[in-house]
C-alpha cells in the first residue's frame, strides 16, 4: 500500500500541461552556451539547473526538464563547454570554465 501511495507522489499533477521551451545561445565564462529553457504554465516559480554527464548534451536530460517543468518548476538545461553546439574547450570542472559558466547561467 505504502508503494502505490509513493508511486501517486511520483506522478506530476494532472500532467497536462506541456513546458515551453525556448532555445538560447547565452554567454557562459567567455564562450557561447547551447541552452534551453523550459517553462512551467504558471510563473514565477522556483528555477533549477539540470547539467547533463560527461560526453552528453542538454538532449541527455530533457525528460528530466520537462517533468521538472511539468510539476511547476522552470528549468535551464545547457550542454557544457566543449560538447555539442557549445563553444569552448572542456576544462573538467575548472572554476574558471565550466564552474564559472554555471555562474553566469544562475545570473
Amino acid at each position: 500500500m505504502i508503494g502505490a501511495a509513493l508511486i501517486g507522489l511520483a506522478t506530476p499533477a494532472a500532467a497536462a500541461e506541456q513546458a515551453r521551451v525556448e532555445e538560447q545561445r547565452l554567454d557562459g565564462a567567455g564562450v557561447a552556451l547551447d541552452t534551453s529553457l523550459y517553462l512551467p504554465a504558471a510563473t514565477p516559480a522556483p528555477a533549477v539547473l539540470v547539467a547533463h554527464g560527461f560526453g552528453g548534451t542538454k538532449a541527455s536530460v530533457d525528460a528530466d526538464a520537462r517533468d521538472l517543468a511539468a510539476r511547476g518548476f522552470v528549468v535551464l538545461t545547457w550542454t557544457a563547454r566543449g560538447f555539442g553546439a557549445s563553444g569552448g574547450q572542456i576544462a573538467l570542472d575548472a572554476p574558471d570554465a565550466e564552474v564559472a559558466d554555471a555562474r553566469k547561467l544562475v545570473d
